[in-house]
């Protein structure tokens, strides 16, 4: 179903009307099936109405089965699952995603380019909304896109530990539609995108096991303004553990670096590969990656000589250099993204299976010995 809904302009009072009774009345006062509106006058005066034209649109609204009107008694909701249908929408797709910056930024600017290019062909407009990583204020960008801008769909990349769906039920009562891109809500229907960060994980440090590693550190999470231990670190962190357990090699809290602590300060980090025989570090992520070889090369140690450096999201932020990475497959969000934009989701739950993408950060142990 095409979500883009343009007014009739003949009607253009009626229908701006009926839609004012659904986002100011139904919508906004959280009104259930069942729930009474407000009477009459106070109708009048809220929408700036008289009795005559709000009568007439109360009528349409009742004989499509949205409202019901009981005599003496009032009017009721009866079907708040239709309002969708009657709110129009503009030529609009707004995309909520993090700011643009190493490590996440440029990783979502890839699904957004694709995404409107796609859009474009069709004159339909994507408006990308940039928000803090911890998501304080995507409530406030759904319902600006959702009610002022009236997208027709939304695309989103939700934060880490969100639960507040509010937001996101006002704009699905307007008829939006609403893709979760590289992130889920738990027993949830709406339609999302997401990367299995296990298997990635897994794959990660099996390419590694392949190349003669077996003492291979985890590198966690080094954004100052991220959660401590995120989910994706985690199950990053869970499939690094399963590569291990399946190759039967031991498991130990020294090969688990955590960049907060005094380890990273001077020579510490490097002293403490050493001392460990560290041979490989699979980095929680690309910016992490690119930071450890960076770190590794100011102070005289060869990437992948001497420490192989393999990273997670596939991002490019050196032309000189490509760090060996885990692809999430940015393009494959990208395409399904635009075909639920345009058709209902037949699958609300796409899971993609990251794979390895080669670059210069890896080499086998045995070159290592050469």
């Amino acid at each position: 179903m095409n979500p883009f809904i343009t007014q009739n302009n003949d009607r253009i009072s009626i229908d701006s009307l009926k839609a004012s009774i659904i986002e100011e009345i139904i919508i906004n006062g959280a009104l259930e099936d069942g729930d009474r509106l407000p009477s009459l006058r106070t109708l009048t005066e809220s929408l700036s109405t008289n009795h005559v034209t709000l009568m007439k649109a109360v009528k349409l609204l009742t004989d499509i089965g949205i409202l019901k009107t009981c005599e003496k008694k009032g009017i009721y909701l009866e079907n708040r699952s239709k309002c969708s249908l009657l709110i129009p929408k503009n030529a609009i797709v707004g995309a909520i995603l993090p700011y643009s910056k190493p490590g996440n930024g440029y990783y979502f600017d890839e699904i957004a380019s694709f995404v409107e290019s796609k859009l474009k062909a069709d004159g339909i407009r994507l408006i990308v909304q940039n928000i803090n990583w911890t998501g304080g204020d995507i409530n406030l960008a759904i319902d600006d896109f959702s009610k002022y801008y009236r997208a027709g769909a939304l695309l989103i990349r939700l934060p880490e530990g969100f639960t507040d769906k509010t937001a996101i039920d006002r704009a699905l009562l307007r008829g939006v539609k609403v893709i979760l891109i590289d992130s889920k809500i738990v027993d949830s229907s709406i339609p999302s995108i997401s990367v299995d960060n296990v298997a990635g994980g897994l794959t990660a440090t099996q390419h590694l096991i392949d190349r003669g590693h077996r003492r291979i550190a985890f590198l966690r999470n080094s954004l100052a303004d991220s959660p401590k231990s995120s989910q994706i670190e985690a199950d990053r962190f869970e499939g690094y553990k399963q590569a291990l357990a399946i190759n039967k090699i031991s498991i130990t809290d020294s090969f688990d670096l955590k960049p907060r602590s005094a380890l990273f300060s001077d020579n510490l980090l490097i002293n403490h590969l050493f001392a460990q025989k560290v041979t490989a570090v699979f980095a929680y992520n690309d910016e992490n990656g690119y930071n450890l070889v960076n770190y590794l090369q100011r102070n005289n140690i060869k990437v992948p000589e001497e420490i192989s450096v393999i990273g997670f999201d596939n991002v490019s932020l050196y032309s000189h250099f490509k760090l060996t990475s885990i692809d999430p497959i940015r393009a494959l969000m990208a395409e399904t993204a635009v075909k639920w934009i345009y058709s209902d989701a037949a699958e609300k739950r796409i899971v993609i299976n990251p794979i390895l993408s080669e670059g210069n950060s890896v080499c086998s142990i045995k070159d290592n010995e050469l």
